[in-house]
């Protein structure tokens, strides 16, 4: 599971592909092969909700059928340090003549990245430059990116399967019975395997990939049920060493956990007042310094 840090300029980069200047990032291993589906088998059609659907070639796509474990964007490249490649929606299997795929026709500056995390199998994984790959392909949903350097890196698939705003298998911003944050909070609830992200809010068109819900410690709501309080600050300079850590020992509902790997305090950046810190360890299993605090907005903003 990813963790959010303070400076929520980005995300923790998880997997950093290799870049190489006007080559390959790897070469394919898989073990079968893709062709252009000329026999109209794997609908590239963008359904609207009002009026007839935009066909492939008018959204830029091309169907590909593919055998084995083929896909189309599976040689990307980078040069001069830009990724280039397609990206594709995995529209499954078609009965004997393979798995469908509706990819961009035009180069993207976004790279398949077969080694990211992503939540399940259902999503591929990319790393892009200047833009996301949803924007590129209408067949794709894409979740909040990660910033990786010049790169922010997505998990995406097929933008028919269910987003977070259409099932409860997503969390939740809202009212919630039971709840009470504080001034200045937001009451969340979730699936005890996700937490907020600023792309679970439906009216955020922008699922923005630089500011995301930095969260209280965790209280149980009901079995596989999970609320929390959160609020999303702005981004800090870059170097801020402090990361959430919503299962702080001893920091209860409410409160705000951090793990600082520098000489920086959660406490230094308003409105954040902190108990004095203790050795521990990150989620990641790093040794930092813990941190349990208060969001308090009657702490006068700090002077510039």
């Amino acid at each position: 599971m990813k963790t959010t840090k303070l400076t929520l300029t980005s995300l923790a980069a998880l997997v950093v592909p290799l870049a190489l200047v006007g080559c390959k990032t790897q070469d394919s291993t898989s073990d079968g092969t893709c062709t252009v589906d000329t026999s109209a088998v794997v609908d590239c059609s963008i359904k609207k909700l009002v009026g007839s659907p935009v066909s492939a070639t008018d959204a830029g796509l091309t169907a590909y059928l593919c055998t084995g474990t083929a896909r189309p964007d599976e040689n990307p490249r980078y040069l001069e340090g830009m990724p280039k490649g397609t990206v594709c929606a995995d529209e499954g299997d078609f009965a004997d003549v393979g798995r469908g795929y509706c990819c961009t026709q035009k180069v993207a500056d976004c790279a398949f990245d077969p080694v990211a995390i992503c939540p399940d199998d259902t999503y591929s994984g990319y790393q892009c430059h200047g833009t996301r790959p949803d924007f590129l392909n209408p067949k794709v949903y894409c979740r909040e990116g990660w910033i990786d350097g010049d790169h922010t890196n997505y998990c995406c698939r097929d933008s028919s399967l269910p987003k977070p705003d259409s099932t409860s298998a997503w969390c939740q911003m809202k009212i919630v019975k039971g709840i009470t944050c504080g001034p200045g909070l937001v009451a969340w609830q979730c699936p005890e395997t996700e937490r907020p992200v600023s792309e679970n809010i439906p009216q955020n068109g922008s699922r923005s990939d630089f500011y995301a819900p930095m969260c209280s410690a965790m209280a149980a709501a009901a079995s596989s049920v999970i609320n929390y309080c959160c609020f999303t600050p702005k981004p800090l300079p870059v170097g801020a060493s402090c990361e959430e850590r919503i299962d702080t020992p001893n920091c209860a509902f409410g409160r705000f956990g951090f793990a600082c790997y520098g000489a920086d305090k959660p406490s230094d950046y308003h409105p954040m007042v902190c108990d004095a810190g203790f050795a521990g360890t990150s989620d990641g299993g790093y040794q930092a310094t813990l941190y349990c605090c208060d969001y308090d907005l009657s702490l006068p903003a700090a002077t510039p």
